[in-house]
């Protein structure tokens, strides 16, 4: 539990190293931090080992960022989100993707327009930050 207690940022998302590209700018970051001796770790809430990575970031680490909308696929992650304020999201969404999320998942978009209205949200582009 040291590492995540210590760690200056965790990244959650579920699209590391996939098809698309929602994960490199802040893939990128993560390495770079970890090049220059800053402890920065990448989590996937997928699996037993995301499961408890999950935990371990929600209970012990101070700066998180969760990484896109595929990360809200775990309930776990809609939870820890909703529990704590200070975690910021990374929106690499268009307008049509948060649409087609709304009409498929109704109840997790509901919880996320909680979190949308209250958390800090990263985005890629003015035009992003405008939706």
């Amino acid at each position: 539990m040291d590492r995540y207690k210590y760690a200056e940022l965790v990244v959650v998302g579920a699209s590391f190293l996939t098809d698309g590209g929602d994960w490199r700018s802040i893939y990128l970051h993560i390495a770079n931090a970890q090049a220059s001796g800053r402890a920065a770790l990448v989590v996937n809430p997928c699996g037993k080992r995301g499961i408890r990575q999950t935990l371990a970031t929600w209970a012990f680490t101070g700066r998180v960022i969760v990484n896109g909308l595929s990360a809200f696929d775990s309930w776990l992650v809609l939870v820890m989100c909703l529990m704590r304020p200070d975690i910021r999201v990374y929106l690499h969404e268009t307008e049509y993707a948060l649409d087609a999320y709304r009409q498929s998942r109704s109840v997790r978009y509901r919880l996320l327009k909680r979190i949308f209205g209250r958390d800090p949200i990263l985005c890629v582009s003015g035009k992003a930050e405008t939706l």
